[in-house]
């Protein structure tokens, strides 16, 4: 069970994130968070099985199963807005639209608001770009999207 959770992982600290980041004008409660955050993960399973060719089914977890893995994670938030926004890019980059329904697109464009809402306040508080190459992060994607299908449910 332990490989299974690993990129539900990532997820739980991304949720944590934009609890961390995003005020109440966001989201609304836990729940709303949540819900984008399940929507996305399950977007990014139905990209990766249009994507993958060798032919193994990927698992996707229910959305109770997901909450409670989320919830009793012991991650910690990125520590920057910087970072959230490269992992945001990153599913951003990685989400194919053509292979999502509704629920994921909606999700999908309250991402693109939310990254919008991040770099506009970024560059108000120092005045440069957040994806400038003078702003260090490292590459917090990963832990998103997969990599080798072994290891992602």
């Amino acid at each position: 069970m332990k490989n299974d959770n690993i990129k539900i992982l990532g997820y739980a600290r991304f949720l944590r994130s934009l609890l961390r980041y995003f005020d109440d004008d966001y989201f609304k409660d836990y729940e709303s968070t949540l819900n984008l955050t399940y929507n996305l993960y399950a977007a990014v399973i139905k990209t990766y099985q249009e994507r993958d060719t060798s032919g193994k089914e990927i698992k996707r977890v229910c959305k109770f199963a997901f909450s409670k893995i989320v919830k009793n994670a012991e991650v910690k938030p990125f520590k920057t807005e910087a970072h959230l926004h490269c992992a945001m890019k990153k599913l951003l980059d990685y989400i194919s639209v053509y292979d999502i329904d509704c629920f994921e697109s909606n999700a999908l464009l309250t991402l693109q608001r939310l990254m919008a809402a991040l770099e506009m306040r970024f560059y108000k508080a120092f005045g440069m770009e957040i994806d400038d190459y003078r702003v260090k992060v490292y590459d917090c994607g990963d832990c998103l999207v997969p990599n080798e299908p072994d290891i992602y449910v």
